[in-house]
């Protein structure tokens, strides 16, 4: 009898604490997604209206293959390739690297508050590093044009020029430009927050007489499958929210299959995740976009690549000047801060970054309790005793 009635408190337990997640927290979020695809629609219907007819709207250019990977021989030590390099450093609270001023690529960064092993002087987590070391893994932005569009583009060889500037931190951006010298000058103003968050402002100066419409794009890229902790409950690989829908691929289908797994979306994000550490790729979320997740091999390595298009061109003036804004998120999934660039910046979904399991509107509750009493005692075993306790007195 004893057991039956703490079957039944069971059950009524976790009915009320699922009808309480629906009521409280889902319920919610489905309205707020509601909201942000209306904004997107009524977005993308005034930019109908304002934009000027000029019959069948350009198509964005095909996705630049990525950097090419260097063919046999022994890998270049890390240090020695940024070393090569003119770069722009980044020195944060949580972050430390620098900035490849050759393709203004974002290909070295240390998480400062993260080390190798549980010695606090071991080294700090390496999460980005250059093309021609042993483990490259960087992310980059830029722009594609229409098909039979003449104009010079940057590419992964361009040096960019620091215009403003001589450190990237919170208090002080940083501006790149680089000059075609064919009347078409590309900026890049990139600021970064107290965490893991870089904003980066592309801009087109068209100084020709001509409309000019270009397509911006970004990608993150790792050569190499990693190593991976391999459970069956968490995944490790290219990860991203399209369309609403949550997109998880493993290294080993890309690489097995050789194929291209691709969505349009309005928003939502990309990118590729650790255990611990992700990178990924933030467009604007009124934006349309076309994700993609790849295996491209070169030099006989693997490429895995997620990226974006913009399928919405960027028309900068005949002498006049246009701009886009996007995000690249790059450090620890530190459930608190996840959380805090889905609620602030409205970033679709970002809050599935952290793989949560199927039973989510159990296991995230219980995380925060833990995570209120770690806070509380200060570590973590006395916080899983505590709520071991509390879950016990409930059933008892």
């Amino acid at each position: 009898m004893t057991d039956n009635k703490n079957f039944i408190i069971a059950i009524i337990l976790s009915s009320l604490i699922i009808f309480a997640w629906q009521y409280f927290y889902a319920a919610p979020q489905i309205e707020e997604q509601r909201r942000v695809q209306e904004q997107a629609e009524q977005t993308q219907q005034t930019r109908q209206t304002q934009a000027p007819s000029t019959g069948q709207a350009p198509q964005p250019g095909v996705m630049p293959q990525p950097p090419g990977v260097q063919q046999g021989g022994e890998a270049t030590p890390r240090e020695q390739m940024i070393q090569a390099t003119a770069r722009v450093p980044i020195e944060t609270p949580s972050l430390s690297g620098s900035i490849n001023l050759k393709g203004a690529q974002f290909d070295d960064l240390h998480l400062k508050r993260y080390h190798e092993t549980v010695d606090p002087q071991s080294p700090t987590i390496t999460l980005l590093s250059p093309l021609g070391s042993e483990h490259p893994y960087f992310a980059e932005n830029g722009w594609t044009a229409a098909p039979g569009t003449q104009v010079k583009l940057p590419d992964a060889q361009t040096a960019w020029r620091v215009a403003e500037g001589s450190k990237l931190t919170p208090e002080t951006p940083v501006h790149l430009t680089h000059d075609t010298g064919s009347g078409v000058v590309f900026h890049k103003r990139i600021s970064v927050d107290q965490n893991y968050m870089f904003t980066i402002t592309q801009e087109v100066e068209n100084n020709t007489g001509q409309a000019l419409t270009l397509f911006p794009y970004s990608r993150v890229v790792r050569v190499g499958e990693p190593q991976t902790v391999n459970f069956y409950i968490l995944h490790e690989g290219l990860l991203g929210v399209l369309d609403g829908k949550l997109n998880e691929v493993d290294y080993g289908d890309l690489k097995e299959e050789q194929r291209t797994v691709s969505e349009t979306s309005i928003g939502g994000w990309l990118g590729i995740t650790d255990k611990y550490w992700a990178v990924a790729l933030v467009p604007g979320q009124s934006m349309s976009i076309e994700g993609s997740f790849r295996n491209q091999p070169s030099g006989g390595k693997d490429n895995f690549q997620a990226d974006y298009i913009s399928k919405e061109g960027v028309t900068a003036p005949a002498n006049g000047r246009a701009s886009f804004e996007d995000r690249i998120f790059a450090g620890a999934k530190v459930v608190s801060v996840i959380d805090s660039y889905w609620e602030k910046l409205n970033i679709q979904r970002f809050d599935l970054m952290i793989d949560w399991g199927w039973f989510r509107f159990l296991t995230k509750p219980l995380f925060s309790i833990l995570e209120f009493f770690y806070h509380l005692v200060g570590n973590f075993g006395v916080a899983i005793l505590i709520v071991t306790v509390l879950i016990k007195a409930v059933f008892f």
